[in-house]
């Protein structure tokens, strides 16, 4: 009978549109029981094409003889809630699956997976791993008050090779301004308490620093593409 609901249109969450509607494209049922304890389950398995993006979900409607009238539905890839999961963005000279664009993805993964203890600390590691790639390996460093740090007994800049230095290794080099320098130094914050205290920051602020990152992953590998074009464009009337 599940080959009969084969080209049905159904509603469902899309991992990347949201609520939408969905094409069964393949289904088959599941089976078990143990007759001595009169106990039996199955599952529906439903593949599934979405109509607007075409990506594909599995679902799975399980029913247990224990708990009648009750059926749970699972998805695959998981759903947060009826939202579309965040999708990674790919950046013109970031290289697919290096350290950077890795650590971005598991980043993503872990806020789509509601683990915000680990993707605060993914934040901490992007911004870190940015530094290392551009090869920002120190900076200088300030007071509270927001005045250089200095050697006492030579008066001279202190440069420090810690994720603060780094960040303001950034600024230094022009990549950031710095309004984002102070964001990054807030990220930094909070990637630190959840690798140290194990803070779980709320989702919506994870998902609003990840923002950030790649506001920052833009400016330091798309930009400079797109500024390149912009210099080379053919001027008007020439």
């Amino acid at each position: 009978m599940a080959k009969e609901r084969i080209g049905q249109v159904e509603e469902i969450p899309c991992v990347r549109c949201g609520l939408t509607r969905h094409t069964i494209r393949g289904t088959f049922d599941a089976y078990w029981e143990d007759k001595d304890s009169d106990i039996s389950a199955g599952s529906t398995y439903d593949l599934l094409e979405c109509n607007g993006c075409q990506r594909g979900t599995l679902r799975d409607t399980h029913w247990f003889s224990e708990e009648p009238g009750e059926s749970s539905v699972t998805y695959w890839p998981p759903r947060r809630n009826d939202s579309p999961l965040r999708e990674p963005r790919n950046f013109t000279k970031l290289d697919y699956g290096g350290p950077v664009d890795s650590v971005y993805r598991q980043t993503i993964t872990a806020f789509n997976n509601g683990l915000s203890t680990l993707a605060g600390a993914g934040i901490r590691l992007l911004i870190e791993g940015v530094c290392l790639d551009q090869k920002i390996l120190k900076g200088r460093v300030y007071t509270d008050q927001g005045k250089l740090v200095r050697e006492k007994a030579t008066g001279k800049i202190v440069l420090r090779d810690n994720l603060e230095g780094k960040i303001n290794g950034l600024l230094m080099k022009g990549l950031i301004s710095k309004n984002q320098a102070k964001v990054l130094h807030q990220l930094r914050k909070l990637g630190n308490d959840a690798a140290h205290a194990l803070d779980q920051p709320p989702l919506k602020l994870i998902e609003e620093c990840i923002d950030a990152v790649e506001h920052l992953l833009v400016q330091v590998y798309d930009q400079p593409e797109l500024l390149k074009k912009l210099m080379s464009r053919k001027k008007p009337g020439k």
